[in-house]
Formats: structure tokens, sequence, C-alpha cells
């Protein structure tokens, strides 16, 4: 093997090993960003919406309370239902069909009725897709009146999750490469010297 290749060789090891150790935290740390940014706005559009409902005369004015989910549910990209203190629904985004429907034996739920907020991911058999779930309690003067779940596809957050790590693995390929072609100039005027002393 001639020295120019083993230097070529050497460089583009080097240059591999330090572009992966580069990539891979900066990978996990996009993914942990993106997860930790779609949770946070879905616990701060449940928490506007529980404030929004307490202003529209305590769950009552239901025309109002369809306005508010409609419009967070097209902000989140996902289902957003408001409940009384007995767990019935009160106001959905997916439409009126289910109104009065219990809800209050679901767990997340029952825990914001006691006053809790939850949040975590969970499969739906229903919908046959793992879906993000923010549940809040709806106070009025400081007791439970009612709750909001938003739910969320998680399929949305993959997908972003999948754009931006492809992103960064192109611009290591990119930088390999021209990494690589630097390379190569700088082995052939660095064996020069080397093949005309074995000359």
């Amino acid at each position: 093997m001639s020295i120019r290749l083993r230097l070529l060789g050497a460089f583009a090891f080097v240059l591999v090993l330090v572009v992966v150790a580069l990539e891979v935290p900066l990978v996990l740390t996009v993914r942990e960003r993106i997860e930790s940014d779609v949770e946070s706005h879905a616990a701060g559009q449940a928490q506007l919406i529980a404030a929004s409902s307490v202003g529209a005369r305590a769950l009552r004015d239901r025309r109002t309370l369809a306005r508010i989910v409609e419009s967070a549910a097209d902000d989140l990209g996902g289902r957003v239902i408001v409940v009384d203190e007995r767990g019935r629904l009160v106001a959905d985004s997916a439409g009126g069909g289910l109104r009065n429907d219990p809800y209050g034996g679901r767990p997340e739920i029952r825990s914001a009725l006691a006053g809790r907020t939850s949040q975590g991911e969970r499969y739906s058999s229903t919908l046959e897709q793992d879906l993000l779930y923010t549940a809040v309690p709806v106070l009025v003067q400081g007791q439970p009146a009612g709750a909001v779940r938003v739910t969320q596809s998680l399929e949305a957050m993959h997908e972003r999750i999948r754009r931006d790590v492809l992103g960064l693995v192109a611009i290591g390929g990119l930088t390999i490469l021209l990494g690589l072609a630097f390379a190569a100039v700088l082995a052939g005027s660095l064996s020069r010297p080397f093949r005309a002393l074995v000359r």
C-alpha cells in the first residue's frame, strides 16, 4: 500500500471517529429537545384551555367551550376534551356526538379531577396508535370543577425527530466527504517528499 493511501486511511479514520463522536450526542440532544418541546407545549395549551373554561361560566357555556377546544385542537394537531366534575364530557374537538359520555373512569381524567396534572404516553386500541396525553384540572376557587385532556398522535413527533436526525446525518456525511477530499489533497502533498526520498 502506498504512503498516500496510508495517510488517507489515517485521515479518514480520525475524521469519521470525530464526526460520529460529535453526531451521536447531538442526535440524542435533538430528540430530547423535540420531545420536551411537544410535551411542554401540550401542557401549556391544556392549562390555557382549563383557565379559559373557567371563564366560560364554569363549564356551562358549551358553545364557547366548543370554540375553545376546536381552536386548541387545530393548534396542537390533536384531540381536546373538557369534562365536568363528574367526568361527563361537556366539550370535544372531535364533535358533539359523544357529549355527556362518562370519561371519569380514565386514569388521567381521575387524576385531573383529583386536582393533579398528568402526562404520559399510551397505546390507543381504538385509533391503533401511540398517543401523548396531558390532563389538567379545571379549578374554580381552588377546587376541581372539571378537567381538560389533550391527546396527540406521537407519529407527528417521531416524524419531526426523524427529519431532524436525517438532516444531522446528511450534514455529517457531507462533512466526511469534504474532509476526505481535503485529506486526499493533503496526503498527496505530504507523500511527495517521501516518494522523492524513496527514488
